[in-house]
C-alpha cells in the first residue's frame, strides 16, 4: 500500500474487533452515535464533502480503492483505516456497499444571533422550521433543498436527528454546511424570529381555505414552517404564524410528501 500525501500512513485493519473501530459499530442505532457525540458519513461524495467542511473529522474507514480516490482530499492527522468491503460490512453489521465511511464530531446547535443572514436584519433570509418530522430521509432531503435554495437556517422541533447516518446521506452532506438548530420551544423561536429579526411566519398547510402559494408576495425575511406527514402542523403552531399557505392540487390529491412540499415552497419563494 502506497504512502499518501500529507504524511498520512493508512492503517490496515487486522480485526473487526479493534477498539479504534468502535465508532463504526451499531450504525443502525441512531441513539448510540448521538450519545457518543459523533456521527457517521457514508458514501464517497458525502465523505468528500465532510473532509472539505469546517467540521472535525475523527477517522475514516475505507477500502483501498476508495482511499486512492480520496487521496488528494485527506486531512493530516486524521487516522485512515483500510479494510476490504467484507471487513467493513462485518464491522458495521450490514451491507455498506459504498466502501467508504467517516466519523465526524457533531457540531453544536446553531444560535440565531450567530447566523449572519438572520442577525443582519438588512439581509434577505429564509428559515425552514420543522415540527415533528421524524423520517430520516425526509429530514435529509429537506436540508438538501434548504441548501439548494439558500436557506439561512433549518430549525427543528421534535424531529429525527439530522446527523443520523441516513439523514446525512440523503442530504448529500449538506448537513455539514447549512446551519441547523434544535429547539424545545418552536413557537417561542418563531416569535423571536418575527419580533427580534423581522421574519414573516408562513405555515405550510393542506387546507382548501389557505392562501395559494402562487399568490403569495414574498417578504424579504420569512420562516417556512412544515409539519409531519399525515398530522401536519399542530393548531398551536399554525396559530403562531402570520400566514397559512397551501399548494393547490388536483381534486384527487390532498397533499404531497413534506420533503417535496419544502422543495416547492423554497423554489417559488426563493425565486419570487
Amino acid at each position: 500500500m502506497a504512502v499518501l500525501n500529507l504524511h498520512i500512513q493508512p492503517i490496515s485493519v487486522a480485526s473487526a474487533d479493534e477498539r479504534d473501530l468502535a465508532p463504526y459499530r451499531d450504525l443502525k442505532d441512531a441513539r448510540v452515535k448521538a450519545r457518543e457525540g459523533v456521527f457517521i458519513a457514508e458514501g464517497f461524495e458525502v465523505v468528500r464533502r465532510l473532509l472539505a467542511s469546517r467540521l472535525e473529522v475523527c477517522s475514516l474507514l475505507v477500502t483501498e480503492c476508495k482511499l486512492e480516490r480520496l487521496a488528494g482530499e485527506l486531512r493530516s492527522g486524521v487516522p485512515v483505516y483500510v479494510a476490504t468491503l467484507a471487513e467493513i460490512e462485518a464491522i458495521a453489521g450490514f451491507n455498506v456497499h459504498r466502501g467508504v465511511l467517516a466519523c465526524g464530531r457533531r457540531p453544536e446547535s446553531a444560535k440565531l444571533e450567530q447566523v449572519p443572514a438572520i442577525a443582519d436584519c438588512a439581509a434577505d433570509s429564509i428559515v425552514v422550521a420543522l415540527e415533528n418530522v421524524t423520517d430520516a430521509i425526509n429530514i435529509g432531503v429537506i436540508i438538501r433543498n434548504a441548501a439548494a435554495f439558500g436557506a439561512s437556517l433549518v430549525l427543528m422541533h421534535r424531529c429525527c436527528d439530522a446527523f443520523y447516518r441516513r439523514a446525512v446521506r440523503t442530504s448529500m452532506g449538506n448537513v455539514f454546511r447549512v446551519p441547523l438548530r434544535v429547539t424545545d420551544d418552536l413557537r417561542g423561536e418563531l416569535r423571536q424570529l418575527h419580533d427580534g429579526y423581522g421574519h414573516q411566519r408562513i405555515a405550510a398547510v393542506a387546507h382548501p381555505d389557505a392562501q395559494p402559494l402562487s399568490r403569495i408576495v414574498r417578504a424579504r425575511r420569512i420562516v417556512l414552517v412544515f409539519g409531519a406527514e399525515g398530522e401536519g402542523l399542530s393548531p398551536e403552531t399554525v396559530d403562531a404564524c402570520d400566514l397559512r399557505v397551501t399548494i393547490p392540487m388536483s381534486p384527487e390529491s390532498d397533499s404531497v410528501n413534506v420533503a417535496v412540499a419544502s422543495g416547492i415552497f423554497l423554489n417559488v419563494l426563493a425565486n419570487g
